[in-house]
């Protein structure tokens, strides 16, 4: 059993766990929704950025607190690839890995590090005092995700 905080599923178990499925079937019904409406006219460019628009916010829902776990990291990753293999047409890891380059495509991850930095540095800047009591603690993140 397990229950919903703050828009995560967390697992029943004796260490924190958060589980991703309903991360995954909400990211994966969006994309199907997609593909079914555009999927024969668009080009491979055009469908990118749709689904970096429309679906991989959905993704992005991961709490970003939890940027430094490494599981997060090569689950998201994982998604993220299966999508291009389907879409691409391929099973190879390698042609997947040079069509992000070609298409510029961030990973799930290093977008979810960069949301945290960007509130981090934000946050930093908020002349409060209740923002400014736990500054330092905001700055040592940050500096730790750089």
């Amino acid at each position: 059993m397990g229950g919903r905080y703050l828009g995560m599923w967390l697992k029943a178990s004796k260490q924190f766990k958060i589980d991703l499925t309903h991360c995954k079937k909400s990211f994966f019904r969006a994309v199907n929704a997609l593909f079914s409406k555009v999927l024969r006219i668009a080009s491979e460019e055009t469908m990118l950025h749709l689904i970096s628009t429309k679906c991989v916010p959905t993704i992005l829902l991961l709490d970003w607190t939890l940027a430094h776990l490494m599981w997060l990291k090569r689950s998201s990753d994982s998604i993220q690839t299966r999508l291009l293999m389907k879409l691409f047409n391929t099973s190879s890891t390698d042609i997947v890995n040079e069509c992000r380059v070609m298409f510029n495509t961030q990973s799930v991850f290093s977008l979810i590090v960069c949301r945290k930095q960007k509130f981090l540095a934000t946050f930093m800047d908020i002349d409060n005092s209740v923002c400014s009591s736990v500054s330092g603690c905001a700055r040592r993140d940050l500096n730790d995700l750089m």
